[in-house]
């Protein structure tokens, strides 16, 4: 029992372990849109995938013919022929088909010429028909070295690079949720700084009205006050537009969301969205596509060599014995030889290895240059934080003496809301400062 409530508590805890920013990548990956279809274009890419099986089940044709005369009355109820044939094919992969027809037939005559035709002088021949036959082209991928089907490989590569392309996009998705996620907690913080000012600025003026009454301060000293009050009710207007736009763009991707908690602990940097380097894995998959295309046009355009046999049996009359002849062929399509694609293929080929080449330097040029931004940003926000926490801890040592001035009624209620709010203000900007060299590293972390 001790155990089990052990295993459960644990579990409890690592359930609820996740920070906020965490849980709401999470929910993201439930609940967007953009994720949800990009899910749906998966399960249709699976789906695709089987009907290659389906390409290589084998087909069965079968038809039946009758054909009349009416140039005797006497046996125009009587079929001049009758005919079946049956087809049976299988395609293999490596260029290879299998055919077998199956026919089956029988002819009207007449016995004996000398007589009145009529049913009693009629009998029928009957000329079953066998006809194997295999079609091979002469460049299979197998003899091009490679071990595998090439177009049963381009799907599943295909599949394989819609699900890297999705995860890509679901890393950007998750990284601009990040970016909106930091971008939240600033503007709660200039908002709350910017409440102070506000409330420090009515309380001054307040204060400006009971001296301008006592003939102790002129008036055009509050105008400057008020104007600066009008500025920042117009900073906080567009601060809490922003905070709205933020929370409306983080609920496309998520879905419904407790911002109450946005303002808890970060989770640790290190935190890496995917391991595997998702933009070089989908040009590895895009050179192995280009290979097995390269394969499988090679083994299409190859000239193709057609051998059959055919075996008949021929009777002139139901109750005679027949004869069987045979029959071999050997034939090949030498158009191929003539139209000089293996050329173009070959090309084709060569020009999109040397792109994705360039693609892979471009690649790694960018995160070259996207690294070397990152660690700059992180070395100035290092120092930043250094600067803004030293002044944080100097006005709040200062607010901690008016505070105590304040108490022994040495200092007015203005200096003291006044020490607050720049107490409140460098907390603010040490708080977004470490927020920023979080976002820094953590972005970094991702490349």
């Amino acid at each position: 029992m001790k155990v089990l409530c052990f295993f459960v508590c644990l579990f409890s805890f690592n359930l609820y372990a996740n920070s906020v920013l965490e849980n709401l990548w999470e929910q993201c990956r439930k609940n967007s849109v953009n994720l949800k279809l990009n899910k749906v274009m998966e399960e249709q890419a699976e789906e695709n995938l089987k009907k290659l099986d389906l390409k290589y089940r084998p087909s069965v044709q079968n038809s039946s013919t009758t054909s009349f005369v009416d140039s005797y009355s006497e046996i125009v109820q009587f079929p001049v022929s009758c005919a079946n044939l049956t087809n049976v094919s299988v395609l293999f992969p490596g260029s290879t088909m299998l055919n077998c027809d199956l026919k089956y037939g029988i002819s009207r005559s007449v016995l004996n010429p000398f007589e009145q035709i009529s049913a009693n002088n009629l009998g029928y021949s009957q000329n079953p028909n066998v006809c194997f036959s295999i079609i091979q082209g002469l460049n299979p991928y197998w003899r091009q070295g490679s071990k595998k089907n090439p177009e049963e490989m381009i799907g599943l590569l295909n599949y394989e690079m819609l699900k890297t392309q999705n995860k890509l996009d679901e890393k950007e998705i998750l990284k601009n949720l990040t970016r909106l996620f930091m971008e939240y907690r600033r503007f709660v913080r200039f908002i709350e700084v910017c409440e102070m000012k506000i409330k420090l600025m009515e309380s001054t003026i307040d204060s400006y009205d009971e001296l301008i009454k006592k003939g102790k301060l002129e008036y055009y000293k509050k105008w400057d006050l008020e104007n600066n009050l009008n500025e920042y009710f117009l900073e906080l207007v567009n601060y809490k537009e922003s905070l709205i736009l933020c929370k409306n763009e983080i609920e496309v991707f998520c879905g419904k969301c407790d911002f109450s908690l946005f303002m808890n602990e970060l989770p640790s940097w290190e935190n890496e969205l995917f391991c595997d380097d998702l933009n070089f894995l989908l040009l590895e998959q895009e050179e192995l596509k280009v290979k097995n295309n390269r394969v499988f046009d090679l083994q299409e355009i190859a000239p193709k060599v057609n051998v059959s046999f055919n075996l008949e049996y021929a009777t002139m009359d139901w109750t005679e014995r027949g004869n069987f002849s045979w029959d071999v062929s050997l034939g090949i399509n030498v158009t191929d030889f003539f139209r000089l694609e293996k050329d173009v293929v070959s090309k084709t080929y060569d020009l999109e290895m040397i792109a994705l080449e360039k693609r892979r330097e471009l690649l790694l040029e960018e995160q070259s240059y996207e690294k070397s931004f990152y660690e700059e940003m992180i070395e100035e926000n290092e120092k930043l934080v250094l600067s803004s926490e030293k002044n944080f801890e100097n006005k709040r040592s200062f607010f901690e003496s008016i505070k105590d001035l304040h108490s022994r009624g040495l200092c007015t209620d203005l200096d003291f809301w006044n020490a607050e709010m720049q107490e409140k203000e460098s907390l603010c900007t040490w708080e977004n400062y470490k927020d920023n060299l979080w976002l820094y590293k953590w972005l970094k972390n991702q490349i």
